[in-house]
């Protein structure tokens, strides 16, 4: 049955768990442990996986830092023990060339956002860098319409990333997780969820393995609330 808040209504889909034996790490996980290794080399970006497990990266992960705030635009699992695999990116924070902060300009630190709009993921998965950013501003400008205030940063006004982590972002998104982000909880037959906003199909996710989606999960759900939160209408 459909799990609704406001404008954001989620549907669960139950299946058969094909991958129950097998571990795998997430990008996010990957970083926090300090076996995956994500380098900005220009263009493109290479990744070194020294766990001993495959690690699975999801299509519209957005990776913080670099010379520039990337995502990636497709799914791929980087094999146990392998180094300088290289990865499609695109920019999701225009102008920037150079470090930020105290941030290392060689490589990424994190990975704890998703693109949270289906015009971001398809402009993404097309490689169309700037339907990327102008969907970026759109976002943008959504959200603060939707906040009450601007959610760019004054460290980068062009960031994605920084808006999402906007304290306007978080405060406003914080109901939608609380109804919603605690429905797959003890639901060991669940692998995905197909997102509705407005009435509207946004997106659906499904996985080989409960245990993937649901370490994926507070990510997912997380963009989920913000694409709503930046659609929603009086």
């Amino acid at each position: 049955e459909p799990l609704t808040h406001r404008n954001l209504t989620i549907f669960l889909i139950h299946g058969k768990d094909t991958m129950p034996q097998t571990k795998m790490l997430t990008l996010q996980e990957g970083l926090e442990q300090n076996v995956a290794v994500v380098r900005d080399t220009g263009v493109m970006l290479t990744i070194d996986n020294r766990g001993n497990a495959p690690m699975f990266i999801q299509a519209g992960d957005i990776v913080k830092g670099g010379n520039q705030d990337r995502t990636l635009p497709y799914d791929m699992l980087i094999p146990a023990n392998t180094n300088g695999v290289p990865v499609a990116a695109l920019c999701v924070e225009q102008g920037r060339s150079f470090p930020r902060g105290n941030e290392v300009s060689t490589s990424f630190q994190m990975s704890t956002q998703q693109l949270p709009s289906r015009p971001l993921k398809l402009a993404a998965y097309r490689q169309a860098q700037n339907d990327v950013w102008n969907n970026v501003r759109v976002m943008q400008n959504n959200l603060a319409r939707n906040t009450g205030g601007t959610v760019q940063a004054a460290q980068s006004n062009t960031s994605l990333q920084l808006s999402l982590e906007h304290q306007r972002v978080q405060g406003a998104i914080q109901n939608y997780l609380a109804k919603l982000a605690p429905t797959v909880e003890g639901q060991n037959d669940v692998i995905g969820y197909a997102v509705v906003i407005n009435g509207k199909i946004q997106s659906a996710d499904v996985y080989a393995s409960n245990a993937m989606f649901q370490k994926l999960w507070p990510k997912l759900i997380r963009a989920s609330a913000v694409e709503a939160l930046s659609e929603r209408q009086p």
